[in-house]
């Protein structure tokens, strides 16, 4: 068993755990840029973190249930995140 990961926070201020949170972080990151240049995106990295963003937000809601009165459908997620890469590919800086 591998040594405990320190909690993100800690990675601000220390390199051991900066660089665990890097590598860790480019498993997401890195193929939704490539995904966001693809795409066409203008700015892909920026927009890669605001779509990265967007499904932290989900996973979250989903697991405490903040937004929802009751369980959301497959379809709800799917239907904000195409607005929201709709809304980045075509939105007033193209």
């Amino acid at each position: 068993m591998g040594a405990p990961v320190e909690p993100a926070p800690e990675a601000t201020r220390r390199p051991g755990p900066r660089g665990f949170c890097d590598r860790a972080g480019s498993a997401f990151r890195d193929p939704v840029t490539a995904m966001m240049r693809g795409a066409g995106s203008p700015a892909p990295e920026r927009h890669a973190l605001s779509v990265i963003a967007r499904c932290e937000g989900l996973m979250f809601s989903r697991a405490a249930g903040s937004c929802h009165a009751a369980v959301p459908s497959r379809a709800e997620p799917r239907t904000g995140l195409g607005e929201l890469l709709r809304g980045t590919l075509t939105g007033p800086s193209r």
